[in-house]
Order: C-alpha cells, then sequence, then structure tokens
C-alpha cells in the first residue's frame, strides 16, 4: 500500500514538474520522464521492502502511510478535476473571440480572428509571430463581445470601432525594417508591439520618428519577463551577422508580468515518433495521461499565475456586471471627468495588491534571476538595457472612477521593479510617474481594451525621447 500510495504522488510530481522542463540542460519529453518515473518507483518499491524487511515492527506505521500517501494523491487529482469543472461551468455561457459558433453570428471581426497567430520556432518557452503575415480589419477592443451592442450605453460611449492593420515581418515581429539597420530596440508584451494600435502610430514608430533612426519592434503579446528575454537570447544567436543592438528598451507592464510564466520551455514537448504513431489508438491516449495531467494540476497553474477564480456556482452566464440589463464579463465604471469605461478585473485586483504581494510572490526570485541573466547577456553583447515601466489602466486611472475600487497609494510592483532594474545596473523610465500629470485630463486607454490608445501610444514615445536625450 505504502508503494502504491508513494508511487501515485511520485508520478503526479514527475507529470507537473519533470515533465516539459529542462533536466539536465535539455527539456524532458516523454521517454525522459517516463524514465523518471519508472526509477522513483523502483527505488520506492525496494526501499520500502527492505525497510520492512529489517523492521517488521513498522509494518502497520508504514500501512497507515501508505494509506495516508493514496488519500493524499487521490485529494490532489480531485482537486484538480474540481477546480478544471468549476472553470468549465464559469465558462460554459461565456462570449469569447474563440468561439466559432459566436464567430458565425457576429458580423463584426473578433480582435482575436484579426490578431497575428504565434509559433514557437524552439521547444523553448519563448514565441514570435508568424511572419510576412498583413492583417487588417475593423474590430472593437479586447473585451467586446456581440451582446454589448444590445446596450446603447455600450455601444454608444464605450465601445470603439477601429481599423487596424497588423504588419508582421520575416522575423516575426511586428517590424518590417532590415534588422541591420536599427541599433536601437523595443522589447516586452503586448505594451511594447502595440496591442490594438494601428500602422504608424505605436509608440516605437513615434519614438522613430522623433529620434530620426528606426526603433526595432521585437514585441510579442502574451509573453512575459523570461520568455522575452530567451527572444532576445535566439534573435541575437539567429541574426549575430546582422543585428547589432546598442539600447534596448525592455517594456515591463504592472499588470501581469509577475503572474506571466517564467519556465524555460514548454509545458508540452514535440511528440515523439511513438507519439505521432500511436495517434488515435488507446495507446496514443495513455501517452497523453502526462500533458493531462500537467495542464490540469492546480499546484502548477498556481505557480505559473495561471490560476483563476471561477464565478460562482448558479451565476447562469457566467457574467458578474450589468449594463442596461445586459450581462457583462467586465466592469463598467464611470468618471464625470472621462466619462465611461471597462476596467479588466485581473487589472484592478493586482492594482490593490500590499507590497508583501510582490515580495512573497513565487515568481518574484525568478523576476531577479531573469534580470540577472538580462545583465549576463547585455555585459556579453555589449549593450546597454533601459526598462521602461508601463502601468495598468486601473493603476492610473481607478481613483478617477466612480465605484472602482481604488489602487494603493504606491505602485509595489513598479516601486520594486525600479529599485531591481538599478540595483541590477539598468536605466529606468517609470511611465507611471511621468503619464500620472496628463492622466489627470484626458484618457490614455481604450475604452473596451486595456492598452494605450493612439494618444497614450504617442506620450509613451515623447516620455521615452525625453529621458534618452538627457
Amino acid at each position: 500500500m505504502i508503494s502504491l500510495g508513494l508511487g501515485g504522488i511520485w508520478f503526479y510530481l514527475c507529470c507537473v514538474f519533470v515533465y516539459g522542463e529542462a533536466v539536465i540542460g535539455a527539456p524532458s519529453g516523454r521517454a525522459k520522464t517516463a524514465a523518471i518515473i519508472l526509477v522513483g518507483l523502483v527505488v520506492i518499491r525496494v526501499g520500502v521492502e527492505r525497510l520492512l524487511r529489517r523492521r517488521p515492527k513498522l509494518t502497520p506505521v508504514a500501512v497507515r502511510i501508505g494509506f495516508s500517501a493514496i488519500v493524499i494523491a487521490a485529494t490532489v487529482v480531485a482537486t484538480d478535476i474540481a477546480v478544471s469543472m468549476l472553470a468549465n461551468w464559469s465558462a460554459r455561457s461565456g462570449v469569447t473571440a474563440t468561439d466559432p459558433e459566436l464567430r458565425r453570428d457576429d458580423p463584426r471581426i473578433w480582435h482575436g480572428e484579426l490578431y497575428p497567430e504565434h509559433f514557437f520556432p524552439t521547444d523553448r518557452a519563448f514565441s514570435l509571430f508568424k511572419p510576412d503575415v498583413v492583417l487588417t480589419g475593423s474590430t472593437y477592443g479586447e473585451f467586446y463581445h456581440p451582446d454589448m451592442l444590445q446596450s446603447s450605453t455600450l455601444a454608444d460611449s464605450v465601445l470603439e470601432l477601429k481599423t487596424l492593420t497588423y504588419r508582421i515581418g520575416p522575423l516575426g515581429m511586428r517590424d518590417t525594417t532590415p534588422i541591420s539597420d536599427a541599433r536601437i530596440y523595443a522589447l516586452g508584451d503586448s505594451f511594447a508591439m502595440g496591442y490594438g494600435t494601428d500602422e504608424g502610430l505605436t509608440w516605437t514608430e513615434r519614438l522613430g520618428e522623433s529620434m530620426g533612426e528606426p526603433v526595432y519592434n521585437m514585441g510579442v503579446s502574451a509573453t512575459g519577463p523570461n520568455t522575452q528575454r530567451m527572444l532576445l537570447d535566439y534573435i541575437l544567436e539567429s541574426q549575430e551577422n546582422e543585428i547589432r543592438v546598442e539600447h534596448l528598451l525592455w517594456m515591463l507592464f504592472e499588470g501581469n508580468d509577475l503572474e506571466n510564466g517564467f519556465g524555460e520551455f514548454r509545458h508540452r514537448p514535440t511528440g515523439s515518433g511513438l507519439a505521432q504513431l500511436a495517434e488515435g489508438t488507446l495507446l496514443g491516449s495513455l501517452l497523453t495521461i502526462p500533458d493531462v495531467v500537467k495542464e490540469s494540476s492546480v499546484l502548477r497553474r498556481a505557480i505559473d499565475g495561471t490560476l483563476r477564480r471561477p464565478a460562482a456556482l448558479g451565476a447562469g452566464s457566467g457574467a458578474e456586471y450589468v449594463a442596461d440589463g445586459i450581462p457583462s464579463r467586465t466592469p463598467l465604471y464611470h468618471s464625470k471627468r472621462f466619462g465611461l469605461r471597462l476596467f479588466s478585473p485581473d487589472d484592478v485586483e493586482r492594482s490593490r495588491k500590499p507590497l508583501r504581494y510582490v515580495l512573497d510572490h513565487p515568481h518574484w526570485p525568478l523576476m531577479q534571476a531573469t534580470f540577472e541573466k538580462m545583465r549576463q547577456l547585455s555585459e556579453q553583447k555589449g549593450f546597454r538595457v533601459t526598462v521602461v515601466l508601463a502601468p495598468s489602466a486601473a493603476r492610473l486611472y481607478g481613483a478617477a472612477f466612480e465605484d472602482c475600487p481604488n489602487p494603493t497609494s504606491e505602485p509595489h510592483l513598479i516601486n520594486e521593479l525600479a529599485k531591481l532594474a538599478r540595483k541590477t545596473g539598468f536605466d529606468v523610465i517609470d511611465l507611471f510617474v511621468a503619464m500620472r500629470p496628463h492622466a489627470e485630463k484626458e484618457l490614455l486607454y481604450y475604452r473596451d481594451d486595456h492598452h494605450w490608445n493612439a494618444r497614450g501610444n504617442a506620450l509613451a514615445a515623447e516620455i521615452i525621447r525625453e529621458a534618452m536625450v538627457r
């Protein structure tokens, strides 16, 4: 019994923390993970048998330990199942840009349909956009769903229909400039790449125009600090004969950069030949068990920062907010100065977290390690790093909107990132401090999106340029 219980826990931990992770410098696929699991099971079995043979009086204790281990393993699996089912329940009537039925019913292009697709050039966790693509369409912001058009308030005063073009260059980034023509490079997530902003209006393009030289945009949405560092490392190696980085503008976003994953490798390694041959068979289904265990693990998602609190049971459509009787998942707030705006619930919640949330976060040591790796890379390649800190809309405007929970008096994550950057030897541009006076007079973010509008991009470019020429 003790072998069964401990073996189950060992299998679960290997699926969650070994499968797809770096082991001896390389990602562990199915074969390597299976070997590690098998060795562990043998060690557990042999160790238990030898212990009980030498000390038979421990048998009752071993039985209790084994029973407890089985209960723990079963509880962990049951928790994973329950949390996933709650999430499915919460989203069962939810409207998302990935729902094909709703896309067919909606004449408008969802931003998710317009947005460039990602691809992974290696087994490492970073991604690029699929290269040599031009996407154009009229779309609302990321908070949009078709039901919102039934609300006159949302349709007339919140939703912003705009025409966007995303032009992805040959290297898989939103820049068609030859990479050899630039010496200044911008790195980051969707705020760096200009999410929701048309060609020619992003802060990197505005900055390049004012500087009289290109600022190469290496921003890729849905990435975190560590994946961005890996992307830069990949480009420096693959374009070694072309690229000449002198100054890196590394934009970090307050809203989710602490929560984003910091793993070195993708959780799902490239399928082996056996997995491909067994696809569609019972064996193929068994081979996917490590993937299912890893992706559904509450423990793994909590560490990655991807665990979300599901809506309460019985919430109907899963919507928590209402405008003109139309349910919405995104809260609508009003300001006497700025009118109506939707806010990301996650941004609002994180803007209110205390300092201990940052310092005790399991990703904070990983953030520090990422900065150290960036320092080593910058010294090795000989370029200067300026960390550009971008605030969330909830941070900059929360206090100005009625009923919106106020953010903390200090932007703790921004402050700690600034301290870490200076300690590492990087320059810092704090956009929260610089944008705050302007935010008292004008709206710098879209009303139906949590990203900067064209004016926000232009102001970011002005602030960064002024800091660079001092």
